[in-house]
């Protein structure tokens, strides 16, 4: 039986829908709809598409596995380009009014061999993906979300805490505690 690892709907179109599922040995595979989820074809399979361009039908982005490094794609995941973003990473957020200003997210990721978190770490791109800087994060986020009203800031939880950034995650201040 195979299981569904991702569902990602196009920010464009409603009706083009793209899920990762377990393929044959253990490779993801990607499938595609075009037509809100009744049909589904098969698309490349060494990408995992994470988030769609808000603007931009097509453009979506995404975790190549084997390389370990994001992928862009211009024509809605028939063909991916690597880009210098090395992984591991588990999240990309897309700015919704600026999609060259895009977010990635190292957070909460497990090193097997040390028995230990891998440190967090967000990655800030203000050039659609081809350029990226780093940015060391002092605690262990388990999601990191965009506020669509403003360009600089961030939200993020950290166990049963949330915490804001209103400088792009230079700076974190905390909010509350929700637990």
């Amino acid at each position: 039986m195979r299981e569904v690892y991702s569902l990602l709907i196009d920010a464009v179109d409603p009706f083009t829908l793209y899920t990762t599922i377990s393929g044959a040995q253990g490779k993801p595979s990607v499938l595609k709809s075009q037509d809100g989820g009744n049909s589904w074809q098969e698309g490349a399979s060494r990408v995992i598409p994470i988030a769609a361009d808000p603007l931009r039908p097509g453009r979506l982005y995404g975790y190549g596995y084997e390389r370990q490094r994001l992928m862009i794609s211009e024509d809605g995941g028939q063909s991916w380009k690597e880009t210098s973003l090395p992984g591991p990473f588990q999240s990309i957020e897309v700015h919704p009014r600026n999609p060259e200003h895009l977010y990635a997210g190292a957070t909460g990721l497990w090193d097997e061999a040390a028995g230990a978190p891998l440190p967090s770490s967000l990655w800030h791109s203000a050039d659609s993906g081809h350029t990226w800087e780093q940015q060391r994060l002092d605690r262990h986020f388990t999601s990191v979300v965009l506020d669509p009203g403003s360009e600089e800031a961030l939200y993020a939880t950290s166990g049963d805490t949330l915490w804001h950034s209103a400088d792009r995650g230079a700076t974190w201040k905390q909010l509350a505690v929700l637990g």
